[in-house]
Parts: C-alpha cells; sequence; structure tokens
C-alpha cells in the first residue's frame, strides 16, 4: 500500500491527500502488472475508475469494422485515463486501451474517487482542470490531423512536438527557479555557488553539458515510426519515405526517433501553405 500511496500523491489528481485517506480503502487500490500487447480495456467495456500510469507506455486505438485502427492516444508514466467515463453519463470506454510495452497500471475504483471528491472538494476543481486540458489537447491534435498533404501533417505535427518540447522545458525552469528561491530563503546555497539567473545566463546546468548553440533544436517521437504514422492516420511507409523527403529538402534530419529541425520557418510555411486545386 506505500508504493501506491507514494504513487498517489505524486499524482497532480490525488497530490495533497495523505496516505492515511488512501489506507482506510486497503487493496481496492491496486497496481496491475501488463505484459506488451495485452489489452487493458476494450471499446464498449464499462469503466471501473481511473488509471495512472505507473511505468511503461498504453496506446488508446480506435479499431474500424475491417480490423484496421488508428492510435488516438500515447499514455506515459503520470499520464492518467478514465477520468472522463467515470464523470460523464457515458461510463463505456470509446476505444481500446493496449499496452506498447510492459507496463504498471494503478487503479481507483470509480466508487473511491467519488467518495473522496465529496469529502475533498479540491478533487473535483483538479479534475475539471484535467478534463479541459484534454480538450485543448485533443483540439490540438486535430488541427494537426486536419492538415491535407502529408507534407503539411507531419510538419504541423513536429512543430507541435516542438512546442509541447518548449512547453515542458518552460515548467521544469520555473519549478527549478521556485526551487533555488525557497533554498535561498534558507539559506541552503552554499557561498560561491551561482545564481539560478547565473546558471541560466551561462548557458550551464550543474553537472550538465554546456548548451550548443550551433545545432538546431530537436524532438523525439514518442514511439517508434510505425506507432507515429498511426498517431498521424498515415500509412507507415508513406510517412517515412515523406520524412526522407523532407530532408532531401533540407527541413529536418532523422536519426531514429530523434528529428532535428534544420528549418522552423521552413516546416511553419509547410504547415501553412494552400493546396491548389
Amino acid at each position: 500500500m506505500k508504493r501506491a500511496c507514494d504513487i498517489l500523491n505524486q499524482a497532480s489528481l490525488f497530490s495533497s491527500i495523505g496516505c492515511e485517506v488512501f489506507r482506510r480503502f486497503g487493496s481496492r487500490i491496486n497496481i496491475k502488472v501488463m505484459w506488451k500487447g495485452e489489452v487493458l480495456a476494450n471499446e464498449g467495456d464499462e469503466c471501473a475508475g481511473i488509471g495512472i500510469v505507473v511505468s511503461g507506455q498504453l496506446a488508446l486505438q480506435k479499431y474500424a469494422g475491417s480490423g484496421d485502427f488508428a492510435t488516438i492516444e500515447l499514455l506515459q508514466a503520470g499520464d492518467m485515463y478514465g477520468l472522463e467515463y467515470v464523470l460523464g453519463s457515458n461510463n463505456k470506454y470509446g476505444m481500446a486501451i493496449e499496452a506498447l510495452s510492459g507496463c504498471k497500471i494503478l487503479t481507483v475504483p470509480k466508487d473511491i474517487f467519488l467518495a473522496l471528491s465529496e469529502e475533498f472538494p479540491v478533487l473535483t476543481e483538479r479534475a475539471t482542470e484535467w478534463l479541459a486540458d484534454k480538450v485543448q489537447e485533443r483540439n490540438r491534435r486535430i488541427t494537426v490531423l486536419a492538415q491535407r498533404s502529408l507534407r503539411q501533417k507531419i510538419s504541423a505535427y513536429l512543430l507541435d512536438l516542438y512546442a509541447r518540447q518548449q512547453e515542458e522545458e518552460a515548467r521544469e525552469e520555473e519549478e527549478a527557479e521556485r526551487v533555488a528561491a525557497a533554498a535561498s530563503s534558507m539559506q541552503i546555497i552554499r557561498p560561491g555557488m551561482p545564481s539560478a539567473r547565473q546558471t541560466r545566463l551561462s548557458g550551464f546546468r550543474f553537472n550538465a553539458v554546456p548548451v550548443r548553440g550551433e545545432l538546431p533544436p530537436s524532438v523525439e517521437l514518442p514511439a517508434s515510426k510505425e506507432v507515429s504514422a498511426r498517431l498521424l492516420a498515415i500509412p507507415r511507409p508513406s510517412f517515412s519515405r515523406e520524412l526522407v523527403r523532407m530532408e532531401e529538402d533540407g527541413l529536418i534530419t532523422v536519426n531514429d526517433r530523434i528529428i532535428w529541425l534544420r528549418s522552423l520557418e521552413g516546416l511553419d510555411k509547410e504547415a501553412d501553405e494552400e493546396d491548389e486545386f
């Protein structure tokens, strides 16, 4: 139970709710181990609670009658699923959930979450914020998928990955400055140690390599090229061929899952280019 408590305290939805509260529910809050390829839920299954990915990677898959499917979303460690079905009028999954790797999943049953929400109103506020963020995230995905050509779609996708990366780095920078400020107020910083601002301006981080300004920005695909192609709803061979063409045109450089963005301006132009009729 201690392991489950630690995970819940790190989750944004349940943080600040003490372990003594979760211990009341005993083994009903548990961690499940899944193997690669195992299906956690099929479309139409009833959602019994909220899941938190402890480790590994899950995929939300939408299947067609022919058996073909598209990957709607990837879930990494720390991500959550099921809340929209727990709170919504329809409690049946709208898509399948499949493990892309070995995974550990922590599950909070629906009745426990609802009971905690009555006891701790902050849970309802956080749930509302999570749902709003999820809507915005899916709107961004719709914008990418709405692009007409392969190149427009891939360019928009890479730019979106880059924007998300910049947002994450900004959050990490803000958190680092907050921690540094707290440490400074407690006089933990030793004499002679550079301030957070000095560290940022010098281009160094403690125990890190200096920033190499001559390198172009890069992004990392969240999964293999096959899975990334499914995220864009395009065939894997077409995805790979277009990446090669974009590399030949000087827009990107591909190194496995790492893609160097050699021309942000060029990618932006490709994403915004109107089709000619």
